[in-house]
């Protein structure tokens, strides 16, 4: 820590420091209408964050040294004059306008490997921590601050009688008690140190320091075992082949390899062996030219981690057979008979007590197995044969659950969207203890007039909230915003309390609750608005509704968390631990192995450090997500806090002695009782109150960046459906995807794999980041994979959707959970080949962008504006439009493989044409490569040789490089449709890369208006069945509408 100046404590300090900064960035206003200016509170918070100063000019508030913010001083709001919270004074040093605790000033960073309290009386930590403090439920977080302790420990805490009470491996940084406090809390009221239960015992709490092992290269000799762990399954596969085989020669061969290993007897001497010659251990050097010499490959993996060998070494002769070893402790490997060492086996459920016992046999039998833990001991357990779990039974019930709502797939990756998860994480309060009077008169007796009401199961009764309008499941939308009407998280400012009435301004003084610069959920400001409240609305995280129903099962059964020492079965509700289990988002996955502190030191893993205490190595790996749906914890306690309101408003203000959670303790008057509460007998008022009732709240001005993160996106009105529509090159799908970066966990789906890919790319290439895609064919196709698209993705945005039916349409509508937003142009681009087109009924919104970005040079827009005049017409005289025409023997001199052919169907013609240049078209979906990709290696798999593509196959896609169009249809004796021909010119940027394909000669205007007006005849012959007036009327219209067609191309220029 920087040393720190400690000034006098007045204004002429921060003058004078203002004075001597000759930086150009200071203020030159102190301040403006009696009020401290902005710019120049900014700059003091600059100084103190320097070192500079230890003074802050607004004395209402106070530097935090530790945090590096500035908080407003807590006051006891028990009395109505300026008057510090005695808790806050008591924990911290004052020194200038910074408070923070001793322990910081004195930059005593304590580096002892254990560090123990105990709560009972005149021990450990009663010396300098006050009863209230002791009974609190945030003791850890209070031993971490004040201990300064930080890093990586082991943290146990035990009862005296009930034993250990938690024992698990974190991280502590400065987000560890935000992330894990739920770890620690036995249920809404208390703590797993404060209950009742634990009243007449010692509790103790070991932060039990782990040691990061740095790797050090350790040559092992792999022999440890009952036979010698190397060779012993290399001979056994050997002697198999033997067994097995009736040819002679193969037998000798084999006969041969066994020899070198287990030794020969010769006529005078005995030949030794490998297994003689290595009988102390084969080291890594050696295993190569074992493998030479017996034809083999020889992999060792290490434990838990399938991408960093720790050994690798094949035979420059084809190997014989690939032998797959792990090496599970100190000298020793293990052969995967499988050769699968990574493979997941169907868990095994077993109870607590039948996990410790497998844990203890395994380990006296010496197998080879990892587990991972909870906060109450090993939770699973892996050996290379099995996978053992707890009791699943609540996972089961978890996964009906989840499947009969959209709970299964609403998580958001706490990884991929960063500052989406801080603002739901500033969105979340959980609720705490709050006195509205001194109630240290009651800690020792209970007086009678005291009563106690609670909510009875206070997470469930969300539905008798009069507030209630269901959860936001997707999220959709992180952007600005200036309303709430979607189901949401949202920021608030400019609170206006002056129109409320006085016992629910009294109550939001007590509870700390609406505040400016918080988050909070829809249903909290419809019920702030019904108090007449105003506010402004400047951010928010909204998305797409559902009504959560609890099942029985999820209500009324107990998971079994832990068995103590005094024989005592610790049980929690199946929906108390679902809804803190799907608020962690822990940014790492740890596993545990015991063994020999050389042995982890020589694990080479550039993915995973590994911490060291007792025999035992924790391996941490970062995960590559995290996903979480604390956005319904934020909506269940929001539930449990306006259920709270509701109650509170029908009591004498006067009469409240404590909010605790989902209790009201009161001063007996009449009340009427809301239909969630009931009356308790059992009372306590030795578990300490909180600073505030809501977790999280910030209630002084700050810097947001210090605490969220705000979206950036443009307020954009949501719509459950809509639709992009327009011709090509408008940018609905830049738009969509790389303008508004509102839109949440989005699943690209075009008709194409190659569209899918060009897009994945681009975003890559210019953006850095990945897009998660499909196909239409996916969907519809193969109906179970279609509905997990649908149902895993918060935005599905379908592209090229002219390609779709109505029946289609509907489908992605009624079994999308979140938003759906199509892109295309129905009017002029390809229709599906079986089916009704689907059409725009039905759909929210309709956006058309007005700007062409694709076409580059005017007669490009304006050949696009004739065409999509001429709208869906049969036929067209193509060769008034002024496009370059090319022989086919002329083709044959200009085409480039960059090029593209463009045909109406698939045909080998251009193939045998370009049979000499290489190019070629990937026809399956692997790592690198997608179906549809033009590719011009032919080593590249799963390709096949193409130089002509069907306009239906690259609808969607912008080419820069010359575009030939063969125009003739399927029989070749016709031309190709409008619709055809304008998604085949349309994928250029300029006039000039346009090319139609011809014989050797232009076909006269006369025979091609034959042509024309003869397959007009022959349509309205099919469609109606013989010349008839209404097909004379037909005729006319379309023949008019060809003479207009021509004039159009006159006035714009283009040479009939």
């Amino acid at each position: 820590m920087s040393d720190i100046i400690i000034m006098s404590n007045n204004m002429e300090s921060l003058k004078l420091l203002l004075d001597k900064d000759t930086s150009s960035t200071k203020p030159k206003l102190i301040k403006k209408s009696g009020l401290f200016t902005k710019k120049f509170l900014k700059w003091n918070l600059q100084q103190l964050k320097s070192g500079k100063t230890t003074l802050y000019a607004d004395n209402t508030k106070y530097y935090d040294p530790v945090k590096r913010n500035i908080k407003k001083i807590p006051l006891d709001k028990r009395y109505k004059k300026f008057k510090i919270k005695p808790s806050f004074l008591s924990k911290n040093v004052k020194v200038g306008s910074s408070y923070a605790p001793q322990s910081f000033f004195n930059s005593i960073k304590n580096q002892s490997q254990e560090f123990s309290y105990e709560l009972q009386k005149d021990k450990g930590i009663s010396n300098f921590l006050d009863d209230e403090e002791i009974r609190s439920n945030i003791l850890l977080k209070t031993l971490i601050n004040q201990n300064n302790i930080s890093g990586n420990y082991r943290i146990i805490i035990k009862g005296s009688v009930d034993g250990v009470l938690i024992d698990d491996n974190y991280n502590i940084d400065k987000d560890f008690w935000k992330d894990n406090k739920m770890d620690f809390l036995k249920d809404s009221e208390f703590a797993i140190w404060n209950n009742d239960i634990l009243e007449q015992q010692t509790i103790t709490f070991i932060f039990s320091k782990e040691t990061k092992l740095n790797y050090k290269f350790f040559d092992q000799a792999f022999l440890n075992g009952v036979s010698h762990c190397f060779f012993t399954p290399i001979l056994n596969h050997f002697e198999n082949i033997i067994e097995g085989t009736k040819a002679k020669a193969t037998k000798k061969k084999y006969q041969g390899l066994v020899n070198k290993i287990q030794g020969k007897q010769l006529k005078n001497e005995f030949k030794e062996g490998y297994i003689h010659k290595y009988a102390k251990g084969i080291k890594r050097n050696d295993i190569c030219h074992v493998c030479e010499d017996l034809q083999i490959e020889v992999v060792i993996e290490q434990p838990l981690n399938n991408t960093e060998k720790l050994f690798e070494y094949r035979s420059n002769k084809k190997p014989l057979k690939k032998f797959k070893f792990l090496n599970t402790r100190s000298d020793h490997v293990e052969y995967a008979t499988n050769n699968d060492l990574f493979k997941q086996y169907e868990p095994i459920s077993i109870s607590q007590k039948e996990m410790i016992e497998t844990k203890k046999q395994l380990d006296k039998d010496k197998i080879y197995n990892t587990y991972t833990k909870n906060s109450y001991g090993i939770s699973t357990l892996k050996t290379l044969d099995n996978y053992y779990v707890l009791d699943n039974e609540f996972y089961n019930c978890v996964k009906e659950f989840e499947k009969d709502t959209v709970l299964e797939k609403c998580d958001i990756d706490a990884l991929k969207y960063k500052e989406l998860q801080s603002f739901i994480d500033a969105g979340t309060h959980f609720n705490g203890t709050i006195d509205f009077v001194d109630t240290s008169q009651y800690k020792e007796q209970i007086t009678k007039d005291i009563k106690h009401i609670d909510m009875t199961k206070a997470y469930t009764c969300f539905e008798q909230c009069k507030y209630y309008n269901g959860f936001m499941g997707h999220i959709t939308d992180f952007r600005e915003v200036d309303n709430f009407e979607e189901k949401g998280l949202y920021r608030i400012v400019d609170i206006d309390f002056s129109n409320c009435s006085e016992q629910f301004k009294d109550l939001n003084v007590m509870l700390s609750w609406f505040v400016d610069n918080n988050i909070y959920t829809d249903a909290e400001l419809r019920a702030l608005k019904e108090q007449k409240a105003t506010f402004k609305i400047t951010h928010g995280a909204f998305g797409t509704g559902f009504d959560m129903k609890l099942s029985n099962d999820m209500i009324n059964k107990k998971v079994l968390v832990k068995q103590l020492d005094s024989g005592e079965d610790i049980k929690i509700p199946y929906y108390c631990k679902y809804f803190g289990m799907i608020t962690m988002t822990g940014k790492t996955k740890k596993f545990y192995m015991d063994g020999d502190k050389k042995y982890f030191e020589s694990m080479n893993f550039k993915n995973a450090s590994i911490y060291y205490e007792n025999n035992t190595a924790k391996i941490v790996f970062d995960k590559s997500t995290c996903f979480n749906k604390k956005h319904i914890t934020a909506q269940i306690t929001a539930y449990q806090r306006l259920i709270m309101l509701e109650q509170l408003l029908e009591m004498n203000f006067d009469n409240l002695v404590r909010v605790c959670v989902d209790g009201i303790y009161y001063k007996e008057h009449d009340i009427k009782l809301h239909k969630s509460f009931s009356e308790k007998t059992k009372m306590t008022f030795k578990n300490s109150p909180c600073e505030e009732y809501l977790s999280g709240i910030l209630l002084s001005d700050f810097n947001t960046e210090d605490n969220y993160s705000l979206p950036t996106a443009k307020p954009r009105k949501f719509y459950k459906t809509e639709l992009f529509d327009g011709e090509g090159g408008l940018g609905k799908t830049y738009h969509n995807i790389f303008i508004d970066k509102g839109l949440i966990n989005l699943c690209y789906i075009p008709h194409s794999w190659k569209l899918s890919t060009a897009q994945t790319k681009q975003l890559e290439r210019e953006q850095g980041e990945t897009l998660q895609t499909s196909v239409h064919h996916y969907i519809f196709n193969k109906e179970t994979v279609g509905f997990d698209i649908l149902k895993n993705y918060s935005v599905i945005l379908i592209d090229e959707c002219s390609m779709l039916t109505e029946k289609q349409k509907q489908y992605i509508i009624e079994n999308t959970a979140g938003r759906v937003i199509f892109m295309g142009d129905i009017d002029m681009q390809l229709a599906p080949c079986d089916g009704d087109q689907m059409n725009k009924s039905g759909i929210d919104n309709i956006e058309r962008l007005t700007k062409n970005w694709r076409f580059q040079d005017d007669k490009m827009l304006a050949l696009n504006n004739v065409l999509r005049k001429n709208g869906d017409e049969k036929y067209i005289n193509y060769f008034k439009l002024g496009i370059k025409t090319i022989t086919k023997d002329e083709l044959k001199k200009q085409y480039k493989p960059e090029d593209i052919i463009l045909n109406y169907y698939k045909d080998n013609k251009y193939g045998e044409m370009f049979k000499d240049i290489e190019k070629y078209k990937v026809t399956k979906n692997t790592r690198d490569y997608k179906n549809g990709e033009i590719v011009f290696d032919k080593n590249i798999q799963y390709t096949e040789f193409r130089h002509g593509y069907t306009i239906h196959s690259v609808q969607g896609e912008t080419f820069d490089k010359n575009i030939y169009i063969d125009i003739r249809s399927r029989k070749g004796k016709t031309l190709l449709q409008n619709r055809l021909f304008y998604t085949a010119i349309s994928r250029a940027k300029y006039f000039g890369q346009l090319h139609l394909i011809i014989d050797n000669q232009v076909p006269s205007i006369k025979d091609l208006e034959s042509t024309f007006i003869n397959d007009l005849e022959c349509s309205a012959t099919l469609e109606f069945i013989g010349i008839n007036e209404k097909t004379a009327k037909i005729l006319k219209k379309k023949i008019d509408y060809k003479k207009q067609f021509e004039k159009d191309l006159k006035k714009i220029g283009f040479t009939l």
